[in-house]
């Protein structure tokens, strides 16, 4: 199922191509749009059974009457904007060590160097990271345990 909904993707980008050879989305809807559906892909990869993939894809959709990670929406929101907000607006690894050439010397005060700043940012965000990670009640096997 996971394979095969990659597969309809690519089909999927191999039609729109040819059908509008000269029309491209914009780079942030264009990324949004392959963060969805590679969200979406993903769940089956991950889900037991199919009946959980369908929850989950109902649960993702809205279908539910509510969020399954959090019970409030409000903060569900919030998370997933700012979240957004350091997917969009961080340098990626590419960008810190200046691989992307494109990008250089543009946002200088975005650009890495091995500064107190960075330190300081990069330690919060473990210090946050571990915080998710141990913080939960459950635990969960990892990923590839059984492959």
């Amino acid at each position: 199922m996971w394979g095969g909904l990659h597969g309809v993707y690519l089909i999927i980008n191999h039609i729109w191509r040819r059908l509008f050879p000269n029309l491209r989305l914009p780079a942030h809807f264009g990324t949004s749009l392959t963060f969805i559906a590679v969200m979406v892909a993903w769940v089956p990869f991950r889900a037991e059974t199919w009946d959980v993939t369908m929850t989950m894809w109902r649960a993702m959709a809205g279908f539910t009457g509510g969020a399954l990670m959090t019970a409030n929406p409000f903060i569900a929101c919030a998370a997933l904007a700012v979240l957004s907000g350091f997917t969009l607006f961080l340098p990626n690894t590419q960008k810190w060590l200046s691989y992307d050439i494109a990008s250089v010397g543009k946002r200088p005060w975005l650009e890495f160097r091995p500064t107190t700043y960075w330190a300081i940012l990069n330690g919060a965000t473990a210090i946050v990271a571990l915080g998710f990670m141990l913080g939960r009640a459950e635990t969960q096997e990892f990923l590839y345990f059984q492959f």
